[in-house]
């Protein structure tokens, strides 16, 4: 938490050099123009989209869900192909599905799964 608080206005790291983010090169007089550029194009996208980092988790919630009920998504349908991999099919556009095999951490769904019988999935 102290991180977050001490954090400086800008940040700017060469990843390829700097793989641990240890040197802050916002303030380094030879990355000015591109830490100018970067923040220009960042403001930009904050101008079209929105953003709401800037609010209270508490606030985006209440956005979210108005009624103080956490949606819930309907059950996917499914069908297994000739190839033995699991398809999931969302019942709306927009829908995001999650699944877990065995004790395997929670993954978002996004191509086929192939499945094998030791597995147990859960939607």
């Amino acid at each position: 938490m102290d991180r977050l608080r001490l954090a400086p206005e800008h940040e700017l790291y060469d990843i390829e050099n700097d793989p641990y983010e240890t040197k802050n090169l916002a303030y380094v007089n030879d990355y000015k123009e591109q830490l100018a550029r970067m923040t220009a194009a960042l403001s930009e996208w904050l101008s079209t989209t929105a953003d709401m980092s800037d609010e209270p988790e508490i606030q985006m919630a209440r956005k979210f869900w108005p009624n103080q009920k956490q949606p819930v998504t309907d059950m996917p349908t499914f069908r297994i192909n000739n190839d033995k991999e699991l398809i999931l099919i969302p019942n709306h556009e927009f829908d995001s599905l999650g699944y877990k095999l065995n004790d395997d951490r929670w993954k978002l769904y996004i191509k086929p799964l192939t499945i094998y019988t030791r597995h147990a999935q859960t939607t």
